[in-house]
């Protein structure tokens, strides 16, 4: 099987002096272009194409009654939730997750700049056929290994929402869900949710 060539070390940061790439490496790419920092390695983020940038878009507004102050008629508040957040999890590990979210009793401000050193208490990560790997074992064990508390991941394919709790000693399966259901799904389960429209589909598509 071919290896998806976005996948591959760039060039430059593939240096013949075989130093690890840095923090400082993967700010100075272009504005243009989405990196990784992965085992020093920088890796170019692929275009998740049409169907990935509308359930990015729908998932954000689904928990979105969730970024803002304190609960009120608006929705249940509690949370900063930031789309395309890079974090830095050690020297060699800054990710740019799809959605991220941190509860604003842990933060005395909102996450700003790039990679933040901050853990992030929810991941979701939307997955193709081309990052199923990265998402669902690398970035997997790493944020298990940095005891984030919640991961989601969202497969358009199958399709199918893994929620993952951080249970101590590592994750376990909190809740699968299909589209066409409407559920709570930790730790946003102060809101039902369609699961349809987390995937991009219309309201109760797939049922």
């Amino acid at each position: 099987m071919s290896r998806n060539p976005d996948r591959q070390p760039l060039d430059a940061c593939a240096s013949r002096d075989a130093r690890p790439a840095t923090r400082d490496d993967l700010l100075r790419q272009s504005e243009g272009r989405a990196f990784e920092l992965v085992g020093g390695v920088l890796v170019a983020r692929e275009f998740g194409g049409l169907d990935h940038g509308r359930a990015q878009l729908k998932l954000g507004m689904g928990v979105g009654p969730f970024d803002r102050r304190g609960g009120d008629d608006d929705g249940p508040g509690g949370w900063f939730i930031v789309i395309e957040a890079e974090v830095q999890y050690d020297d060699a590990t800054i990710y740019r997750h799809d959605l991220a979210g941190w509860r604003r009793d842990r933060l005395p401000g909102r996450p700003s700049g790039r990679a933040t050193t901050v853990r992030p208490d929810w991941v979701c990560e939307i997955v193709s056929p081309t990052n199923w790997s990265h998402d669902t074992v690398t970035k997997f064990r790493t944020l298990q290994a940095c005891n984030v508390p919640h991961y989601w991941v969202i497969d358009l394919e199958r399709p199918l929402l893994t929620v993952y709790r951080h249970a101590g000693g590592g994750y376990l399966v909190a809740a699968l869900a299909l589209p066409g259901q409407h559920t709570r799904l930790e730790p946003f389960e102060a809101l039902e949710l369609d699961v349809s429209t987390l995937f991009g589909m219309e309201p109760g598509e797939g049922s």
